[in-house]
């Protein structure tokens, strides 16, 4: 359940209202509270009067009243009504402000306005998280064979445009801030700068796990990776993406490493023995690398079921190519 604070400096008008529509929504997604710095004694008599005649929402008998904000518990999210500086802070993974006009001392007329603009507020995001927990839900029941199905459409859109097209978007930094990363898929992919999954997938933020090391070699770092984002985070695919023109593959063929290099180039060494084609090569070092993981995982209680798959990407046509 993801918790809501709606923050005003008095606690006494439009943080009320808002805590008073949030509850009345009865939402399984989130619960909402209320709170301020320099509470006043009571809610405000006319915010108190006008949701009883106006939405029959009776704010003092369904126990509300203003509250300091160490009265609440932590809380995931934090809407400011509108104070400017004078908005008090409070810990959150996510914020936004709502820039409301108070209506305290105005006429009923400017009330309702208030009122209603909140319970219009109010409605979006109860449907934006319930739409995020749908989407992130979906996505920790999705297949192996769903989630390859999105990859190979994105590379498809990939290959037809000239712009990013994942969401990289305010919002939806808002929204993962706010509920949490959901991957579908696991890419193990090499370092090099000309290979961007993110790109090559049509994929935004949080959509894909990522993990990049030159010549998208094996060790127990990249194994503690998949293995948390597919036991933690519930993605069912892992790729090892392997490319064209690789430099540790070309350093591993010609046998020219020197220092730390060599620790990378060695690994590709056992996977491509003699062979000198590049292509074949990158092919080669990608199919050892699932087996890695592969055998890695098989007698794991929750991965023993996960897919493992290889492809190489050719960073001229921007084209993946299943193995």
């Amino acid at each position: 359940m993801i918790r809501i604070a709606f923050i005003c400096k008095h606690n006494s008008c439009r943080s009320q209202i808002a805590e008073a529509f949030a509850k009345a929504l009865e939402s399984d997604v989130f619960e909402s509270y209320s709170a301020g710095t320099a509470v006043k004694d009571r809610i405000n008599p006319d915010a108190v009067r006008l949701m009883k005649q106006h939405y029959s929402i009776d704010m003092e008998k369904e126990g509300q009243h203003p509250k300091m904000l160490d009265e609440l518990p932590p809380v995931d999210g934090v809407i400011t009504m509108g104070c400017g500086v004078q908005c008090p802070y409070l810990p959150s993974k996510w914020r936004e402000d709502w820039g409301l006009e108070d209506p305290t001392g105005k006429s009923d007329e400017a009330f309702l306005k208030t009122m209603e603009e909140i319970r219009l507020r109010v409605i979006e995001l109860k449907d934006r998280l319930e739409q995020k927990y749908m989407e992130a839900d979906m996505t920790e029941h999705m297949t192996a064979d769903e989630s390859l199905t999105l990859l190979k459409k994105g590379n498809n859109s990939y290959l037809n445009t000239e712009k990013m097209q994942g969401d990289v978007s305010p919002e939806i930094r808002q929204d993962t801030a706010l509920n949490g990363q959901n991957p579908y898929a696991i890419i193990i992919a090499c370092s090099d700068s000309r290979v961007i999954p993110e790109a090559i997938f049509s994929a935004g933020i949080g959509d894909l796990f990522t993990i990049r090391v030159a010549g998208n070699v094996i060790d127990d770092h990249q194994l503690g990776s998949v293995e948390y984002a597919a036991a933690h985070l519930h993605c069912p695919l892992t790729v090892v993406l392997g490319h064209t023109h690789c430099g540790a593959v070309g350093a591993a063929i010609s046998g020219h490493a020197e220092g730390y290099i060599a620790s990378i180039t060695d690994e590709i060494k056992k996977a491509i023995g003699d062979e000198k084609d590049d292509l074949k090569a990158s092919e080669l070092n990608v199919r050892r690398n699932v087996s890695l993981i592969q055998k890695a995982f098989q007698e794991h209680p929750e991965l023993s079921s996960m897919k493992v798959i290889g492809a190489v990407y050719d960073i001229e046509t921007g084209k993946v190519e299943w193995l």
